[in-house]
């Protein structure tokens, strides 16, 4: 079950508004379809930002997503991102993020984001200081470049949760593999969960101010698989 995630009150740096509108979530061809368009009169982004009420234990998981994005120079984000959730017996299973000590939360566990604009993929495990209001990369970003050629075909990325180390393929090419930190390691395998996190939209508080002149544009996604390795 999909559910529609509001983002809330929430400005860029030129003053527009930054909305996950319901309306913006469809079904096209047996496909979701995530839509986001600028509204310069009423100055307002609308997007689309969809996470599974599900969440799955992430030890020994391959997770993979087969999906299509249009081309635009708006500073577009499309995102597949996993949610790091606790255990839902465990008694933090109501925090909104992972804990992974009293001050630091694992925020986000990224396979993949595209941002169009840049011509590039790029990546990270995202961890934040809720003491110090600071947000750091466990591991570097690792960016895989792309051309034009790449937008308005399906595409598939898969993304390896291992024992030792997690990997991305992006069209059954491995793109990168990173070793876990102690930071990863030292997380009970039976605690760490995680929902599936869908997204199209302008993040103007993270990438600038929003292009008012940007064209409506979306992302389809044909599929979201999890599947478990057993051993």
């Amino acid at each position: 079950v999909i559910l529609n995630q509001d983002f809330g009150e929430s400005k860029a740096k030129n003053g527009y508004h930054i909305w996950s509108k319901e309306e913006n979530a469809s079904i096209e061809d047996g496909a979701l379809k995530l839509t986001v368009n600028v509204d310069s009169k009423t100055k307002t982004m609308n997007g689309s930002t969809m996470v599974s009420y599900e969440r799955f234990l992430l030890k020994d998981t391959v997770w993979e997503i087969r999906f299509k994005v249009d081309k635009s120079l708006g500073g577009d984000w499309f995102v597949f991102l996993i949610s790091p959730k606790h255990s839902p017996k465990s008694p933090n299973v109501y925090n909104q993020f992972y804990s992974t000590s009293d001050t630091e939360e694992l925020r986000e566990i990224t396979p993949i984001e595209l941002q169009s604009t840049q011509g590039n993929f790029r990546s990270a495990l995202w961890l934040y200081n809720t003491q110090y209001n600071y947000g750091s990369c466990i591991d570097s970003e690792r960016k895989v470049s792309i051309d034009d050629s790449f937008y308005d075909e399906w595409h598939t990325i898969k993304f390896i949760w291992g024992t030792d180390s997690y990997t991305c393929y992006l069209d059954d090419v491995q793109v990168y593999e990173v070793y876990k930190n102690d930071i990863i390691k030292n997380i009970p395998e039976n605690d760490l969960y995680g929902s599936i996190y869908l997204g199209a939209d302008l993040m103007g508080e993270w990438h600038g101010v929003i292009n008012p002149n940007m064209p409506t544009h979306s992302y389809k996604v044909d599929y979201v698989k999890v599947w478990r390795e057993v051993k």
